[in-house]
């Protein structure tokens, strides 16, 4: 198990130049640092002035500037005379760095001048996120967690040793307490440890805490000093972890915050349930915007099917009443094609009709013409007649001379009726059969006309 501590500072340029050393290593050493490795930097440029771009993007209450995590290997896990363990120590804190820090600038100085000679490296870690300009998490200084950080990566390159050099600077363990470690033997100040970092986590307030505290069997008690100020005063109460035959004081099982660790210490508590009320509100808020997202993501997909199926549905519309478009248009060139068909038919028959009617009236306009030429003639003859009998009978001269008068008359009455005729025949240029036989009964007339009247001795001037 490697040896870790982690501390804050507001000096972000005195860490660095602290790790750096002015050429020369402690105790004598020829060399400050074996290795320098840089995570999210440039090699080669000055780290200070890398690291003050953004210490100066920091909020006003932001006054940390960098956190110095130093990790510490035994002389069983890395050898300082082997120039590949040490190399190796520095891959260690790159991995770590970046693992558990990301999106910020780390330095990692691995040096081997200390008074052990052992390997151990000094981690610079920029407070200030590159991205967000947020600071560290309380996670990620909280010692416990960088002590198990530490030994999760060392242990992919070695198999821990669990020696006496891995004791924590934060939890401030006696050298009774550690003989009694190495022995793997009960300690209750090492049990109520465990109980206080079993009751403190994830916990947001200090009444959780206290509260959580009495179900694990620990009581707990507020004090102030004038050299530690604020601090608590655990007790173990419950002593069923206790190893039968184990000889515990004469006294309750009591000790101080500043006695047990500065990690159980009112100040550093409050910090660290801050930070998880902190990162719980964030993760919470996270919780919520993805929800947001999911739900999001669900209306939005359901909106894009509800405008698929209204465009599937607009499109079905669109072609049914482009169908329907279609059939009145079929259906009216139908019934207009049955309208032609029909008002053909009509048309025919109206022809047909009229052309018998044409044929019916000129049938009977011919016999109305023959009746009509015909009977004036008969009516003409027959009045002849009628006056030539008249004239032998009155043989007087008188009325010889009406007889001719009337003659006269007659004789001017037929020449109209044969100039009638005669422009009828002109006119219509039809039947000319009948033409000729109405001028034939014409001529007939006249001669008969004219003989009855020279019998009589009537000369009527042709």
């Amino acid at each position: 198990m490697a040896y870790s501590r982690v501390t804050r500072t507001a000096n972000g340029r005195g860490a660095i130049e602290y790790a750096q050393g002015k050429g020369k290593g402690h105790n004598g050493k020829e060399n400050r640092n074996e290795y320098i490795g840089m995570v999210n930097m440039f090699d080669g440029m000055d780290p200070i002035t890398q690291m003050q771009k953004y210490w100066m993007r920091a909020g006003k209450n932001h006054t940390t500037q960098v956190l110095r995590i130093v990790q510490s290997f035994s002389k069983n896990e890395l050898d300082s005379q082997n120039r590949n363990d040490i190399l190796t120590a520095n891959e260690i804190g790159m991995e770590f760095a970046r693992e558990f820090y990301p999106g910020r600038q780390s330095i990692i100085f691995t040096q081997t001048d200390g008074k052990s000679g052992l390997i151990h490296n000094h981690i610079i870690v920029n407070d200030v996120h590159m991205q967000t300009s947020k600071g560290c998490k309380n996670n990620q200084y909280y010692w416990p967690n960088i002590t198990k950080w530490t030994d999760k990566v060392a242990s992919r390159y070695f198999e821990l040793d669990d020696g006496k050099e891995n004791y924590g600077y934060y939890s401030k363990i006696t050298q009774m307490e550690r003989v009694k470690k190495d022995k793997d033997t009960y300690s209750w100040k090492e049990d109520i440890r465990e109980r206080i970092a079993k009751s403190a986590f994830n916990v947001t307030s200090v009444d959780v805490f206290f509260k959580n505290l009495e179900e694990n069997g620990v009581g707990i008690r507020k004090g102030k000093s004038k050299k530690y100020g604020a601090y608590y005063t655990y007790e173990l109460k419950d002593l069923s972890n206790v190893p039968e035959g184990t000889k515990l004081p004469n006294r309750a099982l009591k000790s101080r915050s500043y006695k047990l660790g500065k990690v159980y210490s009112p100040y550093e508590l409050n910090d660290f349930f801050k930070d998880n009320l902190q990162e719980q509100q964030e993760a919470e808020a996270k919780r919520k915007e993805e929800e947001a997202r999911i739900e999001s993501e669900a209306k939005r997909k359901v909106e894009e099917e509800r405008k698929k199926q209204e465009a599937l549905e607009e499109e079905q519309e669109e072609q049914r009443q482009k169908a329907l478009r279609k059939e009145k248009v079929d259906t009216r060139t139908q019934r207009q094609k049955d309208v032609d068909d029909i008002w053909q038919r009509v048309q025919e028959k109206m022809a047909k009709e009229r052309e018998e009617a044409r044929r019916e009236a000129e049938r009977r306009e011919k016999e109305q013409l023959e009746k009509e030429v015909e009977k004036p003639a008969q009516i003409k003859v027959e009045k002849v007649i009628d006056y030539s009998k008249k004239i032998n009978l009155n043989a007087d001269k008188k009325e010889v001379e009406e007889e001719k008068r009337h003659g006269e008359k007659m004789q001017s009455t037929m020449k109209e009726e044969q100039k009638r005729f005669l422009g009828n025949r002109v006119k219509s240029g039809r039947n000319s059969d009948l033409i000729k036989k109405q001028e034939a009964l014409m001529q007939d007339a006249l001669r008969l006309q004219i003989e009855d009247a020279q019998d009589k001795g009537i000369d009527y001037g042709y």
